[in-house]
């Protein structure tokens, strides 16, 4: 029997070299998956990386795509942007060749995306430069335009009176040729009142020479109240009145068949004592005779309700007459003088009653002035309203035609004075500061001057020019409602509600007279008693 201790240790050497192979070969097999696995790993995160690269190229090239877009928006918003935007451009185009490379690509991408924050930022900051200076700009517009404004508002004001000034100038061209001819017809009239003149001159002292001659003396004589009349009696058997201040004859009183031996004035009337042994009472004035009425006063009347205001026209052959029921028409009516009847009837003039009128100088147009707050005028041929000029804010109270015809006035219960050009038929001017209502306005003869009432307890006299004053006319103690001037424009006259009329001298504004109104008879008992 052997004991094989050899073979055993080598064959339990060899296992144990097999079992380190094996061991061996298993960690090297190890070591190989690991590897393999590692490379594996390696190879998808190279995969991964790969498609993010691929990706962030892709981002790349759209933020390039949207940095030029960006770019280019910039461009036409903000000029002061284009040399950033052109550095964004060439910056895409150096980026172009590193795109395969992601990190570049995305350091590219992320210095395209800061500057183009920048751009953003700088065209912020431009923008809100741009919006303060357009506040700033806008500020200065408003203020410019604010400053046009009023310059055209004053050029407006300069312009009108130009304009008007012009207008003036074209129509005083006209009327100059107009007046020319009134001018020739007034001499030619002033000729004929100059030789008539004379006429009677000559045949006062022919008649003064043939009673000189005759040797009839005068017996009496006296003075009227006012001291501006003389009355003389004689053997001629006549009473005659004289002018104190000229020293004409006026009128001859006949009546007696004696001599006239005395003569006394008692204020009012005189009285004559003569040889034929009669004593007389004479009124020296003038007596007026109620020749004809006009209306009935009655439902049948043809003048609706009361009547407001009248005029004479320009050749003293008609009277225009302003009625109307108020709130339901105004209308204007013209008669004839002569036989006192109705002439034109404008019915449908005014919708509420009619408180002043005029006829124009020529007497071709009357203009009227109603309570419905308009000015209007008519064609009296055709009975055509030719123009309506509307501004009063109150009753037009009355109207005056200036001397030249071309232009008008008219006052109202809106306390203001309005004038207006008839030809254009608009306004030229107005003046609304009269503490009350302005109530009447007329012409004073030839001049561009009117006299105008208020209640205020004024009477004025105003420049057409300005509407401005003149003069004023005091003693007015209440409520003023009407004026006129004689035609001479030498005297104004005025009357209001305290019952009183008053004369007054154009040129000074001196009062004249003052006519109280008569006191009724039982007042009149009362002082006589005293």
């Amino acid at each position: 029997m052997y004991i094989y201790i050899y073979t055993y240790t080598t064959a339990t050497k060899a296992a144990a070299d097999k079992r380190t192979l094996a061991n061996t070969a298993k960690t090297k097999l190890t070591a190989e998956q690991a590897k393999e696995k590692t490379a594996q790993t390696a190879a998808t995160t190279a995969a991964t990386k790969l498609t993010q690269a691929q990706a962030a190229q892709k981002a790349s090239e759209t933020a390039l795509a949207t940095a030029k877009t960006n770019v280019a928006n910039a461009q036409k918003i903000y000029t002061a942007a284009e040399k950033a935007s052109i550095d964004a451009a060439k910056l895409a185009v150096a980026a172009k060749p590193i795109a395969d490379k992601a990190k570049v690509a995305q350091d590219a991408a992320a210095k395209i995306a800061t500057d183009q924050r920048k751009i953003a930022n700088d065209s912020k900051t431009k923008r809100d430069k741009l919006n303060t200076d357009q506040a700033a700009a806008k500020k200065t517009l408003d203020a410019t335009a604010k400053t046009v404004t009023t310059a055209d508002t004053e050029y407006k004001k300069l312009e009108e009176p130009r304009v008007q000034a012009v207008n003036e100038f074209n129509l005083a061209t006209k009327a100059k040729a107009k007046a020319d001819t009134v001018l020739k017809a007034a001499d030619t009239a002033k000729k004929a009142a100059d030789t008539e003149a004379k006429a009677r001159e000559t045949a006062w002292t022919t008649t003064k020479g043939a009673a000189d001659k005759a040797g009839k003396p005068i017996r009496a004589i006296t003075f009227s109240a006012d001291s501006q009349l003389v009355f003389t009696g004689g053997d001629d058997n006549q009473i005659q009145s004289w002018s104190a201040a000229t020293g004409q004859p006026l009128k001859s009183f006949n009546g007696h068949t004696g001599a006239v031996m005395a003569l006394v004035f008692n204020g009012e009337k005189f009285i004559s004592a003569s040889a034929d042994k009669t004593a007389r009472v004479w009124s020296p004035g003038t007596e007026w005779k109620l020749e004809r009425t006009l209306g009935s006063g009655d439902n049948n009347s043809p003048l609706t309700d009361r009547v407001n205001t009248i005029d004479f026209s320009p050749d003293g052959k008609q009277i225009a007459t302003g009625s109307g029921e108020p709130s339901r028409g105004g209308e204007v009516q013209i008669w004839n003088i002569a036989d006192g009847k109705l002439a034109k009837n404008f019915a449908e003039v005014h919708s509420d009653s009619v408180l002043g009128l005029e006829f124009s100088k020529d007497g071709k147009y009357i203009a009227s002035a109603s309570a419905d707050k308009f000015v209007k005028v008519t064609d009296i041929a055709t009975g055509k309203v030719v123009h309506s000029f509307e501004g009063h804010t109150h009753h037009a109270l009355g109207v005056s035609w200036l001397p030249h015809g071309r232009q008008l006035v008219s006052v109202g219960a809106d306390k203001s004075i309005r004038h207006w050009n008839f030809e254009a038929g608009e306004r030229i001017r107005q003046r609304t500061n009269l503490g009350k209502e302005v109530t009447s306005i007329h012409y004073v003869g030839l001049t561009e001057q009117a006299v105008v009432t208020s209640g205020d307890k004024s009477v004025r006299l105003i420049n057409t020019s300005n509407l401005n004053d003149a003069r004023s006319f005091a003693g007015g103690t209440d409520y003023m409602y009407a004026c006129a001037a004689t035609p001479d424009a030498k005297y104004i006259v005025a009357g209001g509600q305290d019952s009183t009329l008053r004369i007054w001298t154009l040129t000074d504004g001196k009062a004249l007279a003052t006519f109280e109104a008569p006191k009724p008879p039982e007042e009149e008992k009362k002082e006589e008693k005293k």
